[in-house]
């Protein structure tokens, strides 16, 4: 039987808290991965050198992924998303080291970092409308368009691109019928009319 993702060998106690196995290896990811951090940003020149173009690619990737998400300017994320992903794979990396067990596969990490978004998002959306501009928005409601595919009320709504019978020709007769590309500010997706 499989162990459960609830139970963590306990190493040893701070007081009253237990620290279990995935807390010390993210502590010892976290420490890791500031002294990298450190002696990678230590000296960055105006012409950079094999170090830095690695970096810099990184850096660039991660703004790219953020901007094809958000399709806004990715520099006020880029801290909290970059650190994300960057622990995410350095966590997920250490389990294939002998002896180390990966802290994303008990719960307490995932936790820890589901909390952290949860809060930051609420953060982000103060910060960019203020606080009464973001409570009056309210959450954002999400609705079916007419092909079952969910979306936010009034942002972004599908539109049909072209219609398409199952076979992939063209049926003007019935523009209900068929498959649909429908492009939304999501990018482009298909479903099936009815």
């Amino acid at each position: 039987m499989a162990p459960s993702p609830l139970a963590s060998t306990i190493l040893f106690h701070l007081g009253p808290v237990g620290i279990t196995r995935p807390v010390v290896t993210t502590w010892a990811i976290m420490a890791v991965l500031t002294l990298v951090s450190r002696l990678v940003t230590g000296r960055l020149r105006r012409h950079p050198d094999r170090r830095q173009i690695v970096l810099e690619l990184l850096v660039t990737g991660i703004m790219a992924q953020i901007d094809e998400v958000i399709r806004k300017s990715p520099r006020p994320f880029l801290p909290l998303l970059g650190t994300l992903f960057i622990f995410l794979v350095a966590a997920n990396l250490s389990g294939v080291l002998p002896g180390v067990e990966a802290p994303t596969g008990k719960l307490e990490t995932p936790a820890a970092l589901a909390l952290i978004v949860f809060v930051a998002v609420h953060y982000f959306g103060v910060r960019a409308r203020g606080p009464f501009g973001y409570l009056a928005d309210g959450p954002p409601v999400r609705q079916r368009n007419e092909c079952g595919v969910r979306h936010r009320a009034g942002r972004g709504a599908c539109r049909a691109v072209r219609t398409h019978t199952a076979d992939g020709s063209r049926d003007p007769r019935r523009p209900g019928a068929g498959l649909h590309l429908h492009r939304s500010r999501h990018g482009l997706h298909r479903c099936r009319g009815r």
